[in-house]
């Protein structure tokens, strides 16, 4: 048994924590080769100490990272301009220096030039220090820069090292481990030869067919194997002697469990299927600009004009157009036109999307008319597919419905939700959450016709449903006390609205705890009702963190900003701050003009409410 604590300590800037966080797994998941003739258990490479807590601005090491250092076998040097400048990697080379010796000190180069001096130098100056007899210090270094050794190759001298063992036996070993993985595939690969030698009467087209299936199959049978590690390693990074599993995040999963794609070098189409999935979590927990850069990742991988590509560049649009980035989203669907064309009718449902994401962003920037017509266009296509696809046809009428609801074809809206509503009841069970969501919608449409009764009779049948199928957390659930909450407030029961708002944030709460724009939705209306009932400070304090959660989600200026502030200028008027309540007004103006336009229905409609309050 090892006489330290640790195989090694890990020092690095907090700058290369992601390259860090890759190492770490790697080397704790490493199983060394045993030696030829050997039966003793391969030797593995952990624990090892890489975090620190956070430290003064001076002052000596810690009495934690002292004795780490001191129980640790070797010390990595992670180097980068960023370490070099580090004043606590310097301190940890030279304490480990004084008390284990330069010869256990490995650096693993992750950008930077070494020995160029200048600012992208990345040896830090503590590790070329002359030792004691005062001769120049060369680092035994391993260069992770993909010009360079690479990762992996690096990773392996990094391991030789550590391990004292000849490079090229693990560089070997590493290649026949990656090669298994084929083994499994070469041997159903003969089975299925011999299989085809007898069966040499079959037509040469179905000869090619039972090529083409088994091509299928070991890509099939490729992925899932990779799949399968892939998920093992994601979620087996916890070190006990450094980490806390229980307190391991969601998103710290996500975030690590993104950097093993990497590994998945020479499997592209697998690294984009993982790469295509966790954008997909990004994106359901709010997070769209880290999804953006996921979906590219996957798309760098693809063969342009694939239906693969088609799919992720109208993932990638739906999240341009949820953020407010409208231009950029149709840009995105003009230049995919021509290759869903070229899919025919085979791509009628891809058609259908990229136009809902059409009427979508035509519909937030109020141009109604193209909005109805993309989304009768999506319904035509969704009508000629193949398939049953009466679910996503309802969810175009409820489109419609407020798109005419929005155009004044109160008429045409009410039949659309309607149909919307008699439709769903044909095909799902009499609880249906659906049913809840079509009852939440024509509960909407009455509400902004001014038919309160109406609009309170269908919010409490669509919560009564809704909480017989959710429990409290559920973000269907939260829309729909949403919507009661505003009949409530509407009716100037505002000790009732503000229970609802407040039990839909609770579960807005639970379903989102790391923030999402529906809490900037529902902190607005909390902030609304305080201000009714005189509570200023309360509800400026929430207007404050909506706009936090708008921040969080949108990334950038969004139409809600502005209609946010029309909500600030509401509770100043009523707390008598005119001047502040007309400068939140013109705060919103603008926002409105630089997000919808000055001549857009909403900007005009939000700045005659200005008007009213004597706001603008």
């Amino acid at each position: 048994m090892s006489a330290f604590r640790y195989k090694a300590f890990i020092s690095y800037a907090h700058r290369d924590a992601s390259a860090v966080a890759w190492l770490h797994r790697r080397l704790e998941g490493y199983r060394a080769p045993r030696p030829k003739g050997s039966d003793a258990a391969p030797e593995r490479l952990r624990p090892v100490f890489r975090d620190r807590e956070e430290l003064p601005a001076s002052g000596n090491l810690g009495n934690l990272l002292t004795a780490a250092l001191e129980e640790s076998e070797y010390l990595i040097v992670v180097c980068s301009p960023a370490s070099a400048q580090s004043h606590w990697v310097g301190e940890e080379i030279r304490h480990f220096r004084r008390t284990r010796g330069a010869d256990k000190i490995l650096a693993f180069i992750v950008d930077g030039e070494p020995h160029s001096g200048g600012e992208d130098e990345c040896f830090p100056a503590a590790l070329l220090e002359p030792g004691e007899d005062g001769a120049p210090v060369e680092p035994i270094a391993a260069d992770g820069r993909p010009e360079k050794d690479g990762k992996r190759l690096a990773f392996l001298k990094l391991a030789a090292g550590l391990l004292n063992r000849d490079l090229d036996a693990l560089v070997q070993r590493d290649a026949a481990r990656r090669n298994r993985r084929l083994a499994m595939v070469a041997s159903a690969s003969t089975v299925g030869m011999v299989g085809a030698l007898a069966l040499t009467f079959y037509a040469d087209t179905q000869r090619r067919e039972a090529v083409e299936q088994r091509q299928i199959a070991q890509t099939n049978e490729r992925t899932a194997e990779a799949t399968r590690d892939y998920l093992v390693n994601t979620f087996g990074i916890a070190n006990p002697g450094t980490e806390n599993p229980k307190e391991i995040t969601v998103l710290t999963v996500l975030e690590r469990g993104k950097e093993g794609i990497v590994e998945l070098e020479g499997e592209p189409d697998v690294q984009a299927q993982l790469y295509s999935a966790v954008g997909e979590i990004y994106k359901n927990l709010g997070f769209f600009e880290t999804a953006l850069d996921t979906y590219n990742d996957a798309l760098a991988l693809l063969e342009p004009g694939s239906r693969e590509v088609v799919q992720l560049t109208l993932d990638k649009a739906t999240l341009l157009a949820r953020q407010g980035l409208g231009d950029e989203a149709l840009a995105l669907l003009d230049a995919q036109e021509e290759a869903i064309e070229s899919l025919g009718d085979t791509a009628l449902v891809e058609r259908a999307e990229a136009q809902l994401i059409r009427a979508k962003i035509y519909k937030d920037a109020v141009d109604l008319p193209n909005a109805i017509s993309a989304y009768r266009a999506a319904q035509q296509s969704l009508a000629a597919a193949p398939g049953d696809h009466k679910r996503r046809l309802v969810l175009i009428s409820d489109q419609l419905a407020v798109t005419y609801q929005m155009s004044d074809r109160t008429d045409l809206a009410a039949q659309e939700y309607a149909k919307a509503l008699d439709l769903r009841r044909e095909y799902l069970p009499p609880d249906h959450q659906s049913i809840g969501t079509a009852l939440n919608n024509l509960a909407y449409f009455h509400f902004n016709s001014g038919n309160l009764d109406d609009a309170e009779r269908l919010s409490r049948e669509a919560i009564a449903l809704k909480q017989r199928v959710f429990d409290l957390g559920n973000p269907q659930l939260a829309d729909t006390q949403m919507m009661f909450g505003q009949v409530l407030e509407a009716r100037e029961q505002l000790d009732a609205a503000w229970e609802q708002f407040s039990e839909a944030r609770e579960g807005l709460l639970m379903a989102y705890p790391n923030g999402h724009f529906k809490l900037g939705y529902v902190s607005v209306h909390l902030g609304s009702v305080a201000g009714k009932m005189g509570e200023t400070d309360e509800a400026l304090t929430l207007l404050d963190q909506a706009e936090g959660y708008y921040d969080g989600s949108y990334g950038r200026l969004h139409p809600n900003h502005g209609d946010l502030e029309v909500y600030r200028a509401d509770v100043l008027v009523r707390a008598g701050r005119m001047d502040e309540a007309r400068a939140a007004c013109a705060k919103a103006r603008d926002i409105l003009v630089e997000t919808l336009g000055a001549d857009s229905p909403g900007t005009i409609a939000l700045m005659d409410r200005c008007a009213q309050m004597g706001a603008l």
